[in-house]
């Protein structure tokens, strides 16, 4: 697929005298292109809680979760892809297997996704069993159509990963908003479904796809599910706050904390988006053993990320009441709890960053995964449960704001364990992380009582 789609571009380009191919050979160009996407992506998710009522809302906040946890529904595969990419000499005819593979994971899964539709649907009043089907069935297109995607991500082929990735993500925008102010939720991922589909549609004419070899297309499953356990772990720590809360709150408690989820996962997906242009690079310095200059560049890495997101966090906090007035105020009542949200994700995004890159070059996957993902489930449910009890809907964002410390604790920890830096570095860098959380807290509190 992806070399279809990179012949019918370059003829494009070729006749309107644009080498668009050229523009996208550095990362850069991808980050800059994918945060305009993303602003236009963001425009239609806080366009949201303004053309649904608060109900609605929350039901679109649990919608995006099962959207995105189909997406990851590949079993392993763009781990995998990441592996065949720099370590295998077979990597064309790998590449079309795990393509492959990725359309027999979805049409084995659709029986069981109508099934968890329905049971999910009749037990939780805020989702509708169309809503929930087209978002699980609109995931599992996505998952199918991203292949091509991991492919040239995994092979460090920048220029066809950015164009592939920036074309898929356009359905997050336009589309998606038409959908929205059409249809509410329904519209919404009916939209996405479609746009989905239509790359999944064109997968499946450039594969040749012979259900008869269906051995040969699981095959590299065997390899690949202890990386999507890995992978499924990760995300469903990512969505546990949300799915804590939706459990334990009222709806009216729920609907209000779901700006602030909504709010996270704008930037988690950002940063996670702009990231899959840059781990390729620790992935080579890796293989090829140079272990000075990867360090290095991991620290500064890590420094940059750290305090470009303090700065970008601390312009924020003080626009957020003035918006939430503005904008959203059916939302102003949960304001402090926005706040504190917010913050909860300066001790978040280094280990967001590195994690795929973790997965790929880590002997025992599931170990370092399940010291960044156990206990901090295990303390979500714990403290988001009793601090709500104790506190109400403030508890639980403060429950969330104390367990975003686990997961880098368990990530310093792998970071020295793998040898991927010194124990210096890693302890400064959580002191630092530690440091700066704190001051936001204090910006907040100073916000909160101007």
């Amino acid at each position: 697929m992806s070399t279809v789609i990179q012949e019918s571009h370059s003829k494009t380009y070729e006749k309107s005298g644009v080498d668009l191919y050229s523009f996208f050979a550095k990362p850069s160009a991808y980050v800059l292109s994918t945060l305009i996407l993303t602003g236009l992506s963001s425009a239609t998710t806080l366009a949201a809680p303004a053309l649904l009522t608060t109900e609605q809302f929350a039901s679109f906040v649990l919608l995006a979760s099962f959207f995105q946890l189909a997406a990851r529904l590949d079993f392993g595969l763009s781990e995998l892809a990441d592996r065949y990419g720099h370590s295998s000499e077979n990597a064309h005819e790998q590449s079309n297997q795990l393509l492959q593979a990725r359309w027999l994971i979805a049409l084995i899964l659709m029986p069981f996704i109508a099934l968890l539709s329905f049971v999910v649907s009749r037990n939780n009043s805020l989702l509708s069993l169309l809503d929930l089907l087209l978002a699980l069935c609109g995931g599992l297109l996505a998952m199918i159509a991203v292949g091509p995607v991991t492919v040239s991500r995994a092979k460090n082929n920048i220029k066809d990963f950015a164009i592939l990735a920036l074309t898929l993500q356009l359905g997050m925008t336009v589309p998606r908003l038409i959908g929205l102010a059409i249809g509410g939720t329904t519209g919404c991922y009916l939209a996405l479904s479609l746009w989905y589909f239509a790359f999944a549609a064109q997968s499946w004419r450039t594969l040749r796809f012979d259900i008869s070899k269906w051995k040969e297309m699981i095959a590299p499953l065997r390899q690949s599910l202890p990386l999507f356990l890995c992978a499924l772990m990760w995300l469903c720590t990512q969505f546990m706050p949300r799915w804590v809360s939706a459990s334990i709150s009222s709806q009216h408690d729920f609907a209000q904390l779901a700006f602030a989820f909504n709010l996270i996962a704008l930037a988690t997906g950002t940063l996670t988006t702009i990231g899959q242009a840059y781990y390729p690079r620790y992935l080579v310095l890796h293989r090829e053993q140079k272990k000075a200059t990867l360090q290095n560049l991991i620290w500064k890495d890590l420094l940059i990320l750290v305090c470009g997101s303090f700065v970008g966090i601390a312009i924020i906090l003080p626009l957020i009441p003035y918006g939430l007035h503005l904008l959203y105020p059916r939302y102003y009542e949960a304001r402090a709890e926005t706040l504190i949200m917010v913050i909860s994700l300066l001790p978040f995004v280094a280990t967001l960053w590195f994690v795929p890159f973790i997965l790929a070059i880590s002997r025992h996957p599931l170990r370092s995964i399940g010291l960044l993902t156990l206990p901090t489930a295990l303390s979500l449910i714990i403290l988001m449960t009793m601090f709500y009890r104790l506190f109400g809907v403030e508890g639980q964002v403060l429950a969330v704001l104390v367990s975003s410390f686990i997961p880098i604790l368990a990530f310093a920890w792998i970071l020295k364990a793998l040898d991927l830096n010194t124990r210096l570095r890693v302890l400064g860098i959580v002191s630092l992380i530690a440091l700066l959380t704190l001051t936001l807290v204090g910006e907040a509190h100073w916000i909160m009582s101007a």
